[in-house]
């Protein structure tokens, strides 16, 4: 059974918040068809789901039909990379069924795929073509990460629908993994794959963790748990690695961790994410990058997503903040920023590196180029499976306390009690809780206060709602009940970041989201040359906050962000007698319309003005 759910962006005002247009999605994102248990939320993030899932179910640019899709298994070249045996057609269908448990439906198209998949299974238990005798090819590496993402993709199915066929094939493919470990772990494979390999290093083979720890999990074989623990033993981040590739196989240690409660693995993952924050590979705005330094030349959707999982999944096992704090700035900039106007993921170019050239020592990138490559082989399937784990991420319940967390849509369900949350931050910086049922325990509710905000606001219908500051959470005095409604207002403050690698280089947030100039609405601000325009930015007040002019704006952007647009003057560097002026704007707006150019890192200018403002 379905019905028909409209979205729209609610709008309303708030004195400290400018007025902004009522915004539209386009009208085939607008109206879709969904199963009567999905909840019908209507925030930034439902939005953007909605735009990456009709993209891979009724996208044409390629159209992810059955012959695109079992390329990779039969394998059949019709498409590029069907070496990687297993990758589309695992991503597509972990996503799916992934999409399919969220919305509580069935996939009867999916079906298909996965019988597909199963009749082209090899009889050593593998997927596409054979490895060489000694898988010393940059082939069988490739061979290897597709079918580890195809070994994960059917554990999710077989999640979703405990066809036992599925999880046969699954085992059999394991099987095929334990029996090709030793020549893995053999020094002429490691020596060989380790160094200078990119896509086809050994982090196709450290990747298959994930999957071999599920894989345990369903059957219940020690040998798959062995195994990951030999793999992740070898598991390294290396310079110029594909980021990727790491982080899946960091995802993977911490999914071992939870099936060990062995805490050297946790140790391990965490360690693994202190080191590529401490190598300068977390940018500004939230972003790692398609490989790790020196080769920061683009960012990539995947590793975007691998770094938002892996950092809530962290967050979810540890409680420490930091990792909550460092998805939310990925979520919010880099993760939104890397996705297309047609719901793809792929990758945007780090600007100003110039074309063809090599990547400067200690670079960091100002922007990205207005050029990127929608990564429908791998990226858009990816960036689509991540939003089911961000949905889940809002609320977190820990004994009688439900705690909120981030403030994006959600939905809690359990024991009875039935709380969603629909976030219109980008446009009167709200969140709006309802109860929809109660259960017989009671729940306490405790509102996480973020750094980037003033301190919350909490109303239930139209009175003030008390709460009690502590630990970094609001929390409700008053119980909940069923028919509640809560309404919570974040005072969004703008705040000036200095950049210690650069000198007099700043980036500027309004709440969670880093702010830009893009090509498309101001084109001078690129006159070359533009890494040497010079913002005047206020002075800081005694809270660290900027008070900057907000700009009214009537232009239509699906995805616009109209509380955090700021006017602002900058000195060209082409010709700084002429004071100039622009639009800051979040980087979240650019899945809004076609791709442009941005920079997000300026130089800042003295206070003394040269002259009045335009």
């Amino acid at each position: 059974m379905t019905r028909v759910l409209a979205w729209s962006v609610a709008m309303s005002s708030k004195a400290s918040q400018a007025e902004s247009p009522r915004l539209q999605l386009p009208r085939v994102v607008i109206v879709l068809l969904v199963s009567l248990g999905w909840p019908a939320m209507a925030g930034n993030l439902t939005n953007r789901f909605l735009l990456a899932l009709e993209r891979v179910r009724s996208g044409s640019a390629p159209r992810y039909d059955q012959q695109l899709i079992l390329a990779d298994v039969i394998p059949e070249p019709v498409r590029r990379f069907t070496n990687f045996s297993g990758d589309v057609s695992g991503r597509y269908i972990e996503a799916l069924a992934a999409v399919a448990s969220l919305r509580r439906e069935e996939d009867p198209a999916l079906d298909q795929i996965v019988n597909g998949v199963l009749a082209h299974q090899k009889p050593d238990g593998h997927f596409g073509a054979p490895p060489s005798r000694d898988f010393l090819e940059d082939d069988d590496m490739a061979m290897l990460w597709g079918n580890g993402r195809l070994l994960v993709g059917l554990l999710q199915y077989y999640r979703l629908t405990r066809r036992r066929e599925v999880l046969h094939a699954a085992e059999r493919l394991g099987d095929f993994l334990v029996g090709i470990a030793p020549k893995l772990h053999s020094p002429p494979v490691m020596l060989q794959f380790q160094e200078g390999k990119f896509a086809v290093g050994y982090i196709c083979w450290t990747q298959t963790i994930e999957g071999l720890v599920e894989l345990y999990r369903a059957t219940q074989r020690p040998v798959f748990l062995d195994l990951a623990r030999e793999i992740a033993r070898r598991t390294e981040r290396r310079p110029g690695q594909h980021t990727h590739g790491f982080l899946t196989s960091v995802r993977g240690i911490v999914a071992l961790y939870e099936a060990t409660l062995d805490h050297r693995f946790l140790e391990q993952a965490e360690q693994a994410v202190r080191d590529v924050v401490d190598s300068g590979n977390v940018l500004i705005h939230g972003a790692v990058p398609e490989a790790f330094r020196p080769d920061l030349v683009r960012d990539e959707g995947c590793a975007e997503a691998d770094w938002l999982r892996l950092n809530l999944a962290l967050w979810r096992l540890t409680g420490k903040t930091a990792y909550l704090e460092t998805a939310e700035r990925t979520l919010f900039n880099a993760f939104a920023l890397n996705q297309f106007n047609t719901g793809d993921f792929g990758h945007r170019v780090f600007a100003p590196l110039a074309p063809g050239r090599p990547v400067p020592e200690h670079f960091h990138p100002l922007g990205v180029w207005g050029l990127g490559a929608r990564a429908w082989w791998c990226c858009t399937l990816h960036g689509l499976r991540a939003f089911c784990d961000l949905f889940r991420a809002a609320f977190r319940k820990s004994g009688d306390v439900l705690y909120y967390e981030l403030p994006v849509d959600g939905e809690f369900d359990e024991g009875g009690w039935r709380l969603r949350a629909e976030s219109s931050l980008e446009t009167d910086a709200t969140v709006r809780i309802q109860v929809l049922a109660a259960g017989k325990a009671s729940l306490k509710l405790a509102i996480r206060q973020p750094r980037w905000a003033g301190p919350l606001q909490v109303r239930l219908g139209t009175r003030a709602v008390p709460t009690r500051t502590e630990g970094g959470y609001h929390w409700l005095e008053t119980g909940l009940r069923a028919g509640g409604h809560l309404e919570v207002f974040y005072p969004l403050r703008t705040l000036e970041v200095h950049l210690s690698d650069l000198t007099n280089a700043v980036a500027v947030f309004h709440g969670p989201w880093l702010l830009g100039v893009d090509e498309l609405t101001s084109p001078t601000f690129f006159d070359e040359p533009w890494p040497q325009n010079r913002l005047l930015l206020p002075e800081p007040g005694l809270e660290g906050d900027l008070l900057l002019k907000q700009a009214q704006e009537r232009r239509s952007n699906p995805f616009g962000v109209p509380v955090a647009h700021f006017l602002v003057d900058y000195l060209p560097g082409g010709y700084p007698l002429q004071l100039q002026r622009t639009t800051l704007r979040p980087l979240a707006e650019q899945t809004g319309f076609s791709s442009s150019s941005w920079a997000f890192v300026f130089r800042k200018a003295g206070s003394t003005r040269p002259g009045p403002s335009r």
